[in-house]
C-alpha cells in the first residue's frame, strides 16, 4: 500500500515555513565559515518534519554530513574533546594519548546560535495555535448548554 501525501494546513504549514527559513539561515551561517568542506556541508544539510497520520507535526529535525559535528566541537584528526575542552590527542582502544602540539582548532558552532535565535518564533506560533484551540473547546462546552464552573 502506497503512502498518501499529507496536505499540511494551519499551524503545520507555518511550522514547515519556519523549518525552511531556518534551514536557509543555517546554510547562510555555514557559508560564513572559513573552513574546508563547507560546500559539502551546505549541500548535505536537509530539514525534515515528522508527523502523525492526520498531518500534525510533532518534530522538526536536520540531517547533515558528520563533519558538521566536528566543526561545531572543533574536533577531528588529532583533536579530541575531553571534559568539554579541545585537546591534541589520539584515541586508541578507549584510551587517549595526548600530543604535545599547539592547538590550532577552535569550535565553530554554526548550528546552535541559529536555532536559539529562531526557536522563539516557532514557540509563539505553536503556543498561539494551541491557546486558540483550547479557547474554542471551552467556548463549545459553554455553548452546549452546560453551565458548570471550570477551573483553569
Amino acid at each position: 500500500m502506497a503512502k498518501q501525501k499529507v496536505q499540511f494546513t494551519g499551524v503545520n504549514k507555518e511550522i514547515l515555513q519556519w523549518k525552511s527559513k531556518t534551514t536557509a539561515a543555517l546554510k547562510s551561517q555555514i557559508g560564513m565559515l572559513t573552513s574546508e568542506g563547507k560546500g559539502k556541508l551546505i549541500s548535505s544539510l536537509r530539514g525534515y518534519v515528522d508527523h502523525d497520520p492526520n498531518g500534525t507535526i510533532y518534530r522538526v529535525a536536520w540531517k547533515f554530513a558528520k563533519h558538521g559535528i566536528f566543526l561545531i566541537q572543533g574536533t577531528g584528526r588529532g583533536y579530541v574533546l575531553e571534559d568539554g575542552k579541545v585537546i591534541r590527542a589520539v584515541r586508541r582502544n578507549n584510551a587517549i594519548y595526548r600530543i604535545n602540539k599547539k592547538i590550532e582548532r577552535h569550535p565553530k558552532d554554526w548550528f546552535n546560535p541559529v536555532i536559539e535565535a529562531r526557536i522563539q518564533e516557532l514557540s509563539q506560533k505553536v503556543s498561539q495555535y494551541y491557546a486558540d484551540k483550547a479557547a474554542e473547546q471551552i467556548e463549545s462546552i459553554y455553548a452546549s448548554g452546560t453551565k458548570r464552573n471550570y477551573k483553569i
